[in-house]
């Protein structure tokens, strides 16, 4: 099945393959077809973005170089064939089969309007492309804001660890408890957010941004649905740096001495981006632990 056009206003949408298999090429008449609406917001933007010429952004961050974050991976629209382009959520790999990421970025989405690009801190033709087998998103899940923002995205082939591509830890309880003790008040050492987009300077770079954030206590981070538990903040009291729109999905990544790198966070949502006395929040991942572990065992 498949899109069918009609001359003038009418667009009839017939079925849940692929939209890039519609409208050939792309064009703002998407943007107001109804099955497209129904997708998580990050994706319609990457195709509003695309269509549009503009681009997502992490504020304030720095070029990664080659194998700093091999974990990281880009989500993107499977039938954009630019890479960066196509980019609308971050993910970590946790495995060889398995991606970690937000459940509001896959939403409402099916195996084959995801892509996932790794191995690269470049969205370019070096990257790898991998077709997606399953969604799995945690239940329940409303909306960020009330909590529970997490999913896992699994792999149709296996991915070939090397130097570019590997797998970032699952935290334990000592990961936390350390991880929370980076404040801006008490350590100059933070945790590392990723993004792909702008930096925020109006310049647009293909190359993977990263970030340090530092925690921020559930005291002084002022959202009313916060749940301690299932959630964390991290970011400037002065805002300025900060993950962005594009950036979500991605992790929130602490490296302690001795010890692989942990994913703490996963970039869940904020008030717009970078702003004074409103912090990014993150899903803390260590509450889920159990429930990750049992779907890669379920399907290794």
């Amino acid at each position: 099945m498949r899109l069918l056009f009609f001359v003038g206003w009418a667009l009839l949408v017939s079925s849940q393959i692929a939209l890039a298999q519609a409208v050939k090429p792309l064009d703002e008449r998407i943007l107001s077809d109804k099955q497209f609406l129904s997708k998580p917001f990050e994706f319609r933007n990457a195709v509003a973005s695309f269509v549009l010429k503009k681009s997502p952004k992490i504020v304030g961050g720095m070029a990664a170089a080659s194998g700093q974050f091999p974990w990281a991976v880009s989500l993107g629209v499977a039938w954009i064939d630019d890479r960066f382009k196509a980019h609308f959520c971050g993910g970590s790999i946790i495995s060889d089969r398995w991606i970690l990421t937000a459940a509001h970025c896959v939403k409402g989405l099916t195996n084959s309007d995801i892509i996932v690009t790794s191995g690269s801190t470049l969205l370019d033709s070096t990257a790898r492309s991998s077709e997606v087998a399953d969604i799995v998103m945690y239940k329940p899940y409303k909306r960020p804001e009330e909590g529970n923002d997490i999913a896992l995205v699994r792999l149709v082939l296996p991915l070939i660890f090397d130097s570019n591509t590997n797998s970032v830890r699952l935290p334990d309880e000592t990961d936390d408890r350390d991880g929370a003790a980076l404040t801006e008040d008490n350590s100059d050492f933070y945790l590392a957010v990723t993004g792909w987009g702008s930096t925020g300077k109006a310049k647009t770079v293909r190359q993977l941004q990263y970030v340090g954030v530092p925690f921020v206590d559930p005291e002084d981070c002022h959202y009313q649905t916060l749940n301690v538990n299932r959630m964390m903040c991290a970011g400037f009291k002065l805002g300025k740096k900060d993950s962005c729109s594009g950036d979500s999905g991605s992790g929130l990544v602490y490296s302690p001495k001795g010890k692989p790198p942990a994913e703490l966070g996963i970039v869940s949502f904020g008030r717009e981006c970078a702003l004074p006395g409103k912090p990014g929040v993150y899903t803390r991942v260590l509450r889920y632990v159990p429930w990750i572990e049992k779907n890669i065992k379920a399907q290794p």
